[in-house]
Order: C-alpha cells, then structure tokens, then sequence
C-alpha cells in the first residue's frame, strides 16, 4: 500500500514579485555515460530505455491514491527532458493490467535485443509508483511478486538496470537478496558499469506515504527535484544515482518524520561492477532553466503556472544551483527561516532566468487559523466548516472569492457564491467559486471558476474555468478553459481551451490502428468538443473536434472537423477543413490544402504537401520532399515532341506537358494535363499516366487552346538512372479520339471513336 496525508497536513506556500531573465552561460562537455551528445540530443552510442508504470489501484481493501499517476508523469518528464531518454524509448504506463506491463518488458526485451545487436551500450530505467506489499507490488487485483520483478528486469539484455520502486514495503525488494547498504556506488567514469541498482522509496516495513502539499509522493518529490538539479552538490551541471539517493534519502526522511505513518527510509541495493559514475540526469540538456545566483539562500519552492509544485530544494549562501526545467511561467517562494520572499518569472524556450536576492520581494503575512487549519495556495490560512444546506442573498464581503472557510454540499446563491471545496450541487445568478475544487453540479448566469480540479457538470452563460482537471460535460455561452484535462463533452459559443499531461508512448508504429495504443485515456483530453471558433488542446486529445478550427499541440486521436483549419503536432485518425496541418499523421486529410510532415495514410485535396507519405495523395498538386520533380522531354517516330513537368510524391505525380506536331506542320500545339503512378526499381523505375489533351482550335494557326480538338492519352514509360540526375526514358503511347470533341488529321470532326499507337522514347532530369 501508500498512506495518504489529507489536506490537513498541507502547507500552501504565496507568490508575489517580478523576474529578470538571462541566458545561461557557456556549457560544459558531456560526460560520455549521460545518454546525450554535445549538442544535447541523444546520443547515438548509447540507447536508455524507460518503464515508468503508475498505479492508483491497490485492489479490494485498499485506499485508492491520488497521485500514483502524476509521479508517474514528473519522473517520466524528467527522463526525457534531462534523463537521455528519447520519446521513442520511453513507455509511460498508467493503472494498466499486470499483462500489460509484463507486455511492455517483451517489448523493451526486443528493443534491447536490436540495440545490442547493433552493437549500442543500453541502459534499463523502470519506475513504479503504487501499492505494495511485503512480497511484491499490486496492481489492482493482480500482483507481481518481487522474485518475478527481478526476473522480468534480468531478462532485458541491457548493459546496466536502474529499478525506482515508490510504494510500501518496497524495501523487501531489496532485502529479499541480502542487498545492503553501501558508502558509495558509483565511482568517477561509467562507460563500462555493467549490473543493477535497486531504489526503493521506504524500508521493509514502511508506509510509503504521499502528500496533498506536494501533489504527489514524498519520495518521488524529492527524487524528481533532485533531478532537475537540486541533488547536484558539485555544481557541475549533472546529477549522478548516488547524489538523486541522497538527496531523495535527506528530504524525504525529514519531511515524514512527523507525519502520522511516521519516517520513512528510503532504501536502495547496488551490484555494479566496473568503473563510472553513472549520470541520471545532465542538466545542461534541458529546454530552459532557472539559475539561483549566490545571494539567495533558504528552502525554495517552484510551482508552475498551474500552481503545482514542480521543484523544492534547500540552498545555502555562496553557491549557484542551476535546475533544468520546461519553459513557461513559475512562481518562486523563498523562507530563508526568517521572512518569506517571492518572485515570478517567466522561462524562455532555449534560455534561463537568473534569480537573484535582489528581485524577490516580501510576502506580506497573513493571519492563521487555530488548529492546524491548512492553507489554501497563495491565499492564506482558513478554518473549514462544512454545512449541509446554505442560501446566501449576497455575498460575504469579508473575504475574498476564493478565501472561503466554507467546505459546502448544497448551496444557492443569489449572486456569488464563494466556496472552498463543493460536493455536491451549486446555483448563483452571477458566479461560482471554488478554492480547492468541485464535485457535482454547478450553475452560474456568468461563470463557474474552480482553482482546484471540477467533476461532473457545469454551465454558465459566460465560462467554465477549472485550474486542474475537469469532468464530465461542461457548457458555456463564451468559453470552456481547463488547467489540467477535460473529459466528456464540452461546448462553448467560442472557444475550448485544455492543458493536458504529456503523452509518451512506446514507438511511434504503436500510435494508430495496428496494436494497442499504449496510452491511458487519464493522460489526455479525450470525449467531444464544440466551439463556434476554436478548439485549443495544449496537451493532447482523443475525440470528436468540431470548431472553426482545431489546434491540438501534442497527440490528436479521432476525428477534427473545422471550417478554417485542423493543426496537430501528432494526430491519428481523421481531419476535414479548407487546410489540415500535422507534423506527424496516421489517417486521412481531406480538404483544399493539406499539410504534413510524415503521413502513414492519404491526402484528398487540391494541394497536398508532406515530408513523407506512406500511402496515396490524390489531388492536382503533390509534393514531396523526397518526391517527384523532374522535366521530360520525349519524342516519337513521327516527330511529334512533348515537354513535361511532373511534380508528385515517390509514387505519384501531376503531369502538365506542352506538345508540338512535326517539323512540317510546327505551330500545331496541345496542351495537357494528367495524372500518373511511378513504380521505383532501384536505378530503375516505371511510370504511368493518363492525360487530357486540348490542341489549338485550327491547325496549322498559331496557339489558341480552345476545346476544338480534345483527346485522351495513355502512356507507360521505362526509366534507366545514368549517373547524376538524368535518366533515359522509353515505352508507348495511345491517343483515343473521341466522337464530339476529337478532329481528325485533315482537321474534320471523328464520327466514332478511334485510337492511335505510338513508341516514344526521350530522357528525364
């Protein structure tokens, strides 16, 4: 199992103040075991997988846990930003079944099978977060015993195996084969440490506990800010396994000591053999990041724009602490044990902030409730009560809208409703707000604003905001807008606006209609969306999109309907609109103009344009990049001479062609137009096309094309690469005339239909 601590054990922290950001200064080189290369990506040498596997469910008996999932996403989030992981090589598993996982080790057995096959070092991370026991960890109603843990995790063929377990009795992983603690186990170089290294979150007999403050485990919480670089003591950019245990050791044994499941202990077994000091994180690969310059000093909170604590540290006067984090917008709170102090800042994509003493300011105190009364973030300490039935006539002038003492289950409100956590139903004829969050059913003339996470239902004849997650059908005369997910429908005169958890998943093969697609629906955005302008997911969704246009920022599964244009970085399935725009695709673009990077289905549409497509674009322009451009020239026996532009992609084209009449008769011109099929051979290659043909109204005149004489032509070409771009082209022809549009050589109308061979030959550049 995993203990809870409920919110009466919470401690919020206040932001206030303004920021100064700088660029980070010069960086070091890599060290060679940390996964990247110098410019920061991936290194080609090494390959690092990660298994990371969160589950709330702990079986019949068991408390369901809050946030098995979201330590899942932080650890996961970590790796890839600063672990070395790439996005192909990472599975993020959340509450699966125990086939599931166990089929997520088969694959990462194959993966490690090809990288050592091709002669890469490979590196095994697996993380869990759920319940546990003495003998192994349970996953809902199934368990995976620790002997069989162990063996799943030998059966990799990696060269090294780090397994984080964060739930209780863990420890008994590492007992159970007589592991025991060491002063050190990692050492100065690691590209030839071969072994394992086992973590767990608490010792044989512990409660791994996790905390409403912190939004998440203990554990996990200290491990992830030990990651981003509060655990590198050298200040050398990189945070090694022995410096993230420790620090993950130090924090989280001072944080539960008082707690009511009492200390926990973090406890780790290590065979390793070889030299290395086997690097985790390097910090110096990190998108953005923020800089503590010397002169701050005390315990330092950082929350994201969300408000959710993304990294706590303790730093002392006289050093700089650098910590690798996404950019975006982040509160910081500094209690050097003294005063409390803030700034916010704001991180620029490729850049870092520099923090200094200088820009935080004081935060003002605020009064404190008896009891232990826990606060509400950023707005000071209440006391709770939680009456059954409430009619408020006008609102309570004495506290702010979001600082209600009021934990309420059924209320209506003429017009304001202030309320700290509903369970149940709310009515107000202007607006309703929620500090913590809501549960239930909520109606407002204007708007219903919840910061914490809304369930259920709302409507409002302006908006619907929730600061976390919200539920289930949500209508607004203006806007929906959700901090964390949306389920279910959601429908609004203007406009959708979601921020969704990252979407990880095993390979980018996996993310379409073959095989099971390994994402959990609690990690995306996913149920049906109306707006009469746009639907923005920051995240990533799967569902029904309906809007003027559609812009999905990570994966999109289903279907988007817009009336301007569908964008999505990632998106299987189908987009319909004047203009459909996607990095990555796996389905269908129907529209004028389509866009994408590579594209495993087909484009319908005036223009289609895509890096690479595997599969058919039909359409009068398609392009490309690797695709068909070249200029024909051919000629035939009789002297005829025809000049082509093909565009198209590796397998088809549009062809527009100009053609002369012999030498005798020279301004007898056509003009065509057509589409054609290419079959590549290697140095060889084999092309198709059917054309339309319209020649110039009177022969023997100069140019006019008119339909006077139109035609169908047919033709089959071998090509043969020489060296460089030119190629000899040779094959056949057929002209059909066609009764009521077609003239014969002496320039009268055909009375019935006729067709004429011809042998062409010529050359392609």
């Amino acid at each position: 199992m995993k203990a809870r601590l409920g919110p009466h054990f919470a401690v919020t922290l206040f932001f206030l103040g303004a920021c100064l950001a700088f660029g980070d200064p010069a960086l070091t080189d890599m060290m060679p075991n940390a996964a990247s290369n110098q410019d920061g990506q991936p290194s080609t040498l090494m390959r690092r997988f990660a298994l990371v596997v969160g589950c709330n469910e702990g079986g019949a008996g068991r408390e369901r846990l809050k946030y098995a999932g979201s330590d899942a996403r932080s650890f996961a989030a970590v790796m890839t930003e600063l672990g070395g992981v790439r996005p192909s090589d990472l599975t993020l598993l959340l509450d699966p079944g125990l086939a599931r996982i166990e089929g997520a080790l088969a694959a990462l057995r194959d993966e490690a099978d090809r990288a050592a096959g091709a002669g890469l070092r490979s590196e095994l991370v697996f993380y869990y977060s759920g319940h546990s026991d003495e003998t192994g960890l349970l996953i809902g109603a199934e368990k995976l015993g620790y002997p069989e843990l162990r063996a799943e995790l030998d059966g990799v063929r990696a060269d090294l195996r780090v397994a984080i377990l964060d739930s209780c009795s863990s420890g008994a992983m590492t007992r159970a084969k007589g592991g025991s603690p060491r002063p050190a186990f990692v050492f100065d170089e690691s590209s030839d440490m071969k072994g394992h290294a086992y973590i767990t979150s608490s010792s044989a007999a512990e409660s791994a506990q996790e905390s409403d403050r912190l939004g998440g485990s203990f554990f996990t919480h200290y491990l992830v800010s030990g990651l981003r670089g509060a655990a590198d003591s050298l200040g050398q950019g990189r945070v090694t396994l022995n410096e993230a245990y420790a620090y993950a050791f130090k924090e989280t044994l001072a944080s539960t000591e008082r707690t009511q499941f009492g200390p926990q202990h973090p406890a780790y077994e290590i065979n390793l053999t070889g030299s290395g000091d086997l690097v985790l994180t390097d910090l110096r690969t990190a998108g953005a990041g923020l800089l503590f310059a010397e002169d701050v000093q005390g315990r330092i909170f950082v929350r994201d724009a969300r408000g959710t604590l993304a990294v706590e540290l303790m730093k002392t006067r006289g050093k700089r602490v650098r910590i690798g984090i996404e950019p975006g917008s982040y509160s910081v709170l500094v209690d050097d044990g003294g005063s409390r102090l803030s700034s916010e800042l704001q991180i620029a994509k490729g850049g870092y902030a520099l923090l200094s003493a200088s820009e935080l300011r004081p935060v003002p105190a605020t009064a404190t409730a008896a009891r232990g009364a826990p606060l509400i973030a950023g707005l000071g300490a209440v006391g709770v009560e939680s009456p059954v039935f409430t009619i408020q006539v006008l609102p309570d002038l004495g506290q702010a809208l979001f600082t209600s003492a009021m934990d309420r289950v059924f209320a209506v409100n003429a017009l304001v409703g202030s309320t700290r956590e509903l369970r149940g139903f709310e009515v107000a004829g202007l607006l309703n707000t929620d500090a913590v969050g809501a549960t239930g059913f909520q109606a407002a003339g204007l708007a219903n604003a919840t910061l914490g996470s809304a369930a259920a239902f709302q409507a409002a004849g302006l908006a619907n905001y929730a600061g976390g997650d919200m539920g289930w059908f949500n209508v607004a005369g203006l806007a929906n807008i959700v901090g964390g997910r949306a389920r279910g429908a959601q429908i609004a005169g203007l406009l959708n606006l979601t921020q969704a958890g990252r979407v990880l998943y095993a390979g980018k093969e996996s993310l379409g209609f073959v095989g099971e697609l390994p994402v959990a629906p609690g990690e995306i955005n996913f149920g049906f969306q109306a707006a009469g302008l746009g639907n923005i997911d920051l995240g990533a969704f799967a569902g029904f999109q309906v809007a003027c246009f559609n812009w999905t920022a990570s994966q999109g599964i289903g279907v988007q309907i817009a009336g301007l244009f569908n964008a999505s970085a990632d998106f299987a399935g189908f987009q319909l609109a004047p203009v459909n725009v996607g990095k990555e695709l796996r389905g269908l673009q129907l529209g004028v103009v389509n866009v994408a990077g590579e594209l495993w289905g087909s484009q319908f549409g005036l223009v289609n344009i895509s890096t690479r497509i595997h599969g058919p674009a039909f359409g009068l322009v398609s392009i490309e990049k690797d695709g068909i451009l070249a200029f024909e020239g051919t000629i035939d026996p009789d002297g005829r001479a025809l000049a082509a532009m093909k565009v198209g992609t590796r397998f088809s084209y549009t062809i527009l062609s100009l053609g002369a009449d012999s030498p005798q008769n020279p301004q007898n011109w056509n003009l065509s137009l057509g589409l054609g099929a290419r079959l590549p051979l290697g140095p060889y290659f084999i092309d198709a096309d059917a054309q339309w043909r319209a020649y110039s109204k009177d022969r023997g005149t100069a140019p006019s094309i008119l339909p006077g004489s139109q035609s169908a032509v047919a033709r089959a070409l071998f090509g043969a690469r020489l060296d460089g771009p030119l190629a000899l082209v040779g094959g056949g022809a057929v002209e059909f005339l066609i009764p009521g549009l077609s003239l014969g050589a002496d320039g009268s109308p055909v009375t019935a239909f006729a067709w004429t061979p011809s042998f062409i030959f010529g050359f392609q550049l």
